[in-house]
């Protein structure tokens, strides 16, 4: 997990995933995989966003604050789908 503070605005990046394949084995056991982040350029990203692995935020667009970004971001974009108020 990286966390960067930007201005005294959090937000967080997870870089890996758990395996669970297997539902014998603990997950903590099966490893983890790891795809990456994609950070374009020109975007903002919210307060406490979470950008989840493997997601790229494409460039010029928005992440809403309070959003877990779970998917890819086109470019030019507005992301607020997955903020609390659409749960």
């Amino acid at each position: 997990m990286i966390c960067f503070k930007v201005t005294d605005y959090r937000f967080l990046f997870f870089s890996e995933n758990h395996s669970f394949s297997n539902p014998e084995i603990p997950v903590n056991l099966q490893g983890v995989t790891r795809k990456g982040v994609k950070i374009e350029r020109g975007l903002w990203i919210g307060t406490r966003a979470v950008i989840l692995d493997g997601v790229t935020i494409g460039r010029n667009s928005i992440v809403a604050a309070g959003s877990i970004v779970t998917k890819d971001v086109p470019p030019y974009s507005i992301d607020r789908r997955y903020t609390c108020e659409n749960n």
